[in-house]
């Protein structure tokens, strides 16, 4: 089992609205509107903006979290979708899957890379290929999220779907092969690159110059010391 004590998401029922200015009016004061589905009928449901922050301030969205919707009592749910507003960046929408817990599911968890400081330090460039990935699994089972130390990765190495360390009973949906990051020696922009080549040209030039000039200075001397 992948954590014995889940995330706890307080939620509320609303009625369910479908003007645009009824949801402004709802969000406005520091309520998402959401939507409960999965195992039953759908059911508008409402959440508190500051409770969601708070969760999302120490959990990633993955894993099973427990809501706990008033009178009706807590269930185990996924979050299934989470829009923002693409400008201010807030939820602006919520969507909850009811789940079982014996149940086998699919589920998109997300990637936690660690360790890029020290890849810095080593003047190294981490590419992430993906953020996430998809896993089947028992919902007991999933992780809320995978840990990838890169601290040690040395240049020209990759990290594929099948280094990936899980959980038991959690298998990835994608190739083994496919890659979810990689590190490599940091590019130089080819104007950068045409600059300093046209620098050391230059400077081969410079010296093969001096290097003439004092050959035939040389071989002046040489010449006057024999009169």
């Amino acid at each position: 089992m992948a954590t014995t004590t889940r995330p706890r998401i307080p939620a509320e029922p609303r009625t369910c609205v479908r003007k645009k200015s009824e949801l402004r009016n709802l969000r406005r004061s520091g309520q998402i509107p959401a939507v409960l589905f999965g195992h039953g009928d759908p059911e508008p449901i409402k959440v508190q903006a500051r409770a969601l922050n708070e969760f999302l301030r120490h959990h990633t969205v993955g894993g099973i979290v427990d809501l706990a919707l008033g009178s009706t009592g807590t269930m185990p749910a996924l979050i299934r979708e989470l829009d923002r507003d693409p400008l201010t960046g807030q939820v602006t929408h919520l969507g909850f899957q009811r789940v079982d817990l014996n149940e086998t599911i699919k589920a998109t968890v997300p990637l936690v890379f660690v360790g890029e400081e020290a890849l810095i330090k080593n003047d190294l460039v981490f590419q992430r290929q993906t953020s996430e990935i998809e896993v089947h699994a028992r919902a007991d089972a999933l992780p809320e999220a995978i840990t990838i130390d890169v601290s040690t990765m040395k240049a020209g190495q990759s990290i594929r779907i099948g280094d990936l360390q899980l959980p038991d009973g959690v298998e990835p949906t994608a190739d083994a092969d496919l890659p979810v990051a990689s590190v490599t020696l940091p590019s130089i922009p080819s104007e950068v690159g045409a600059a300093l080549d046209a620098e050391i040209a230059a400077h081969a030039a410079q010296a093969a110059a001096h290097a003439t000039e004092a050959e035939e200075a040389e071989e002046s001397e040489e010449a006057v010391a024999a009169r």
